[in-house]
């Protein structure tokens, strides 16, 4: 193992992975939207160009069907443009989808050019006491779980959409959430936004005020959907298979959140064609790749083809593994294996990144790793959880 990383090591191509990852990051991957399809498209582009053998799977993803008896699959939807603004009491803007992808929350309705609301403040919007009588036409302001407030502020009680905003975050995100309406909830939904949390604060002191008034304007539009999922094969000489998986999807840029897992995953299937064509390496097991709209589209193809679970031997999913540890003070996690479902991937996968990562010094190697990892308890919040 330690003579295959040390060739792997020589192949392996930092400067690539980025580039790969700076390609993926110009779409917005919103689940089963055309942006998701085009970064798709550039994805098999590359590995057809490498020699991958490539299948694209397709389901159907219209907000009502329903995979693994348990998940509806998301609506497809796609964005144009946005607005947000202060019109009352002093006019402002509060940003736009050019400059803030994650403005527009994804399955968020279209308006009719420019509309205006009353914004009212509902706090978490969980509980009957955050809301007002009259919700008729207003927007909310919420850092409650968007997909819930918006079931109840906009679905059950008529309001015309949320402003959402996180408070666990650096005060100048946008972050990303969604609503996730069904299809029958689409005639109904609402036209939502996703703001920092400096403009939250802002918006709260004058709604102590007086009135507060948003003028906004959303182009977007829900249609047919599908949830594709890349898979790339490179045969081994076994009956059993190795997954790779990472997820494609998430707004523009997601160069973390997921570029930059699905990049590694391109520059591994990019380095394994390499050292097989030079027989450096000869796989026992099969190897599959596939890159996926998170949690649906593989929960998806695995109800869909029940086979490949079983022949799998092994999965690891490349989740955000390229983050600037100067930046976020954070640490690469390998998540460990839950108790009831025990499995050596862990173990080995931090034991081989810790081989991986050592520094090389004028004396020879360094005992201190150029990033910082660690094992942690088992976390669900992606792919690997569905295995």
């Amino acid at each position: 193992m330690s003579e295959f990383l040390k060739v792997a090591s020589r192949e392996a191509s930092g400067k690539r992975v980025k580039e790969y990852a700076q390609e993926i990051a110009r779409f917005h991957r919103i689940q089963a939207s055309p942006g998701y399809h085009e970064a798709l498209e550039y994805v098999k582009g590359v590995l057809d160009d490498i020699g991958v053998e490539t299948t694209v799977h397709s389901y159907v993803s219209d907000g009502k069907t329903v995979y693994a008896k348990g998940s509806t699959s998301p609506v497809g939807w796609k964005v144009t443009d946005g607005e947000l603004w202060v019109a009352q009491p002093k006019k402002e803007r509060i940003g736009r989808f050019l400059d803030h992808p994650t403005l527009v929350m994804p399955q968020s309705r279209p308006t009719e050019g420019w509309e205006e609301s009353e914004l009212v403040f509902i706090g978490s919007g969980i509980e009957e006491r955050n809301y007002p009588k009259n919700l008729e036409g207003k927007l909310v302001l919420t850092h409650g779980r968007a997909s819930w407030v918006h079931s109840i502020a906009v679905i059950e009680k008529g309001a015309k959409g949320l402003v959402f905003y996180k408070e666990k975050i650096p005060t100048e995100a946008f972050p990303y959430t969604a609503t996730w309406p069904t299809s029958e909830e689409i005639g109904r939904a609402g036209v939502c936004f996703s703001i920092s949390r400096s403009w939250a604060a802002k918006l709260k002191d004058l709604l102590e005020k007086g009135p507060v008034r948003l003028r906004y304007r959303v182009q977007t539009e829900f249609l047919a959907g599908k949830l594709e999922v890349l898979e790339g094969l490179i045969k081994g000489q076994g009956t059993k298979d190795v997954l790779l998986t990472a997820h494609l999807c998430h707004p523009k840029p997601g160069a973390h959140d997921n570029a930059s897992g699905s990049a590694a995953l391109l520059e591994i299937a990019t380095v394994l064609i390499k050292l097989i064509g030079s027989a450096e390496f000869k796989p026992g097991l099969g190897i599959r790749l596939w890159w996926v709209p998170e949690f649906s589209g593989t929960i998806a193809h695995v109800s869909s083809n029940p086979d490949i679970a079983r022949n799998l031997a092994a999965m690891l999913n490349l989740d955000m593994v390229g983050a600037d540890q100067e930046a976020t003070g954070g640490s690469l996690a390998v998540i460990g294996f839950p108790y009831y479902c025990p499995s050596f991937m862990p173990l080995l996968t931090h034991w081989t990144f810790e081989r991986a990562v050592k520094t090389q010094t004028f004396y020879g190697e360094s005992k201190t790793p150029v990033v910082r990892f660690s094992m942690v308890n088992y976390e669900d919040g992606s792919d690997h959880h569905i295995f």
